[in-house]
């Protein structure tokens, strides 16, 4: 790999560990879709990376609980209730 290539997508998927491992070592790569570039795979350097801030849980797995779910009598027209629903926002 040189300094910057330039992949296809169809190439990328199969091998992106070795577009990302290339890129922690300075590389840049640009993606195309049909010759045309869509993205960059490029280092990330030092001093722009913002580390990711881990929120703890508020509750555990047990606070979720068995859901009750009745069967439905006649017949419901789904698509006017969902009309209805995202009338009232």
């Amino acid at each position: 790999m040189s300094k910057s290539d330039r992949v296809q997508i169809s190439k990328l998927k199969p091998s992106l560990s070795k577009y990302l491992r290339a890129a922690q070592k300075g590389h840049v790569t640009t993606v195309l879709d049909r010759d045309t570039p869509i993205a960059v795979i490029a280092p990330v350097s030092s001093d722009a990376a913002d580390p990711l801030d881990v929120i703890p849980a508020v509750f555990g797995p047990e606070a979720f609980q068995r859901i009750e779910i009745s069967a439905v009598r006649g017949r419901v027209d789904s698509v006017a209730l969902l009309l209805e629903e995202r009338g009232e926002r």
